[in-house]
Formats: structure tokens, sequence, C-alpha cells
């Protein structure tokens, strides 16, 4: 029924369209450089932090590049 419906399956389209431009899974807001750059020494602890940063990206707990930086500050003073 609904591919019979030309304005239900272009409306479908543009929805199929939005989420594949949207990003289901977005670029991260933070990355190595972007760390190392702040002065973060590379190490194991690049990976626990970009993983955190970027899982709190998804759940929007972060939505800038500034608020990922201040909790990648703050997961590293954490650590010690």
């Amino acid at each position: 029924v609904l591919a019979s419906d030309p304005e239900m399956a272009k409306a479908i389209e543009q929805d199929v369209e939005a989420l594949s431009s949207s990003g289901l899974a977005p670029d991260p807001l933070l990355g190595g450089h972007d760390l190392i750059e702040a002065g973060f020494p590379p190490g194991p602890s690049f990976r626990v932090i970009l993983e955190a940063v970027y899982d709190a990206q998804l759940e929007g707990r972060v939505a800038s590049p500034t608020e990922a930086m201040d909790m990648a500050q703050t997961m590293r003073s954490e650590d010690g």
C-alpha cells in the first residue's frame, strides 16, 4: 500500500536521506591529534579517553569540541 502512494514513497525516501546524511555514527568531536596538541602524553590512556568522550558524545552529554576537550582534561587530571 505504501509503495503505491507516490507521496508516501517520496516522504520515506527523504527520511532515509536525512538519516544517512545526519550520520547514525557521527564523526568524533575529539581525536588523538587534539590530545597531542593539548599536551597529553601519548600512551594507552589515549584510547580510554577517546572512547569515553565519544560515548559521551553519542549519549548527548558532550556536544562540542570544547566540551569534549573539557571532559578529556577532567579524565586526565583524575588519572593522576
